[in-house]
């Protein structure tokens, strides 16, 4: 939403308007938190905040990445001046491809999660398709002391895989 927020504000300051009255556009031109939040910008530049400042309480109570990134692009438009229109649309931009690389992250991360299913089950699957279709593997197994170690062995060591497995896909999907 943020992204199609600077879209908006951009065209509106294409069309001649001024960064505030943008704003103010961009906050109409979107919908969820980010309309609020500009729309809240706008109402404290009506009270007569600096348009700096009342960015700058965004930022404040929005801590992420993008809205700091926004906030410095807008600011950096109203105090330089110059061609602010291509500045937003290019944090726009990045803000896309921002999104795109994380829902790819995202993605790619549930595959290992289903791969690591599928490798720490698999093992667990033949042992069940073993101990069923030849009794002397479930009777070596379960009923001698070598069998039951080298079960308890694989099992830790399927468990222990599993969570690694867990641990690097979670750290993959942040």
């Amino acid at each position: 939403t943020l992204a199609s927020a600077l879209d908006a504000l951009a065209r509106g300051l294409r069309s001649g308007a001024s960064l505030v009255a943008a704003v103010s556009e961009a906050g109409d031109a979107v919908r969820g938190a980010v309309a609020v939040d500009l729309q809240r910008v706008g109402a404290s530049i009506e009270r007569g905040q600096p348009l700096t400042a009342a960015l700058g309480e965004w930022a404040d109570r929005r801590q992420r990445a993008s809205v700091r990134l926004a906030v410095g692009a807008l600011v950096l438009a109203a105090e330089s001046g110059g061609a602010p229109a291509r500045v937003i649309e290019e944090v726009a931009g990045s803000l896309r491809t921002r999104l795109q690389v994380e829902g790819e992250a995202r993605a790619l991360a549930a595959q290992a999660r289903l791969s690591a299913v599928v490798v720490g089950l698999a093992p667990i699957a033949f042992l069940g398709l073993t101990s069923i279709t030849d009794r002397r593997n479930a009777e070596m197994l379960f009923g001698t002391p070598i069998g039951v170690m080298c079960l308890v062995i694989g099992l830790g060591l399927d468990a222990v895989g599993a969570a690694w497995m867990h641990r690097i896909s979670e750290s993959v999907a942040r």
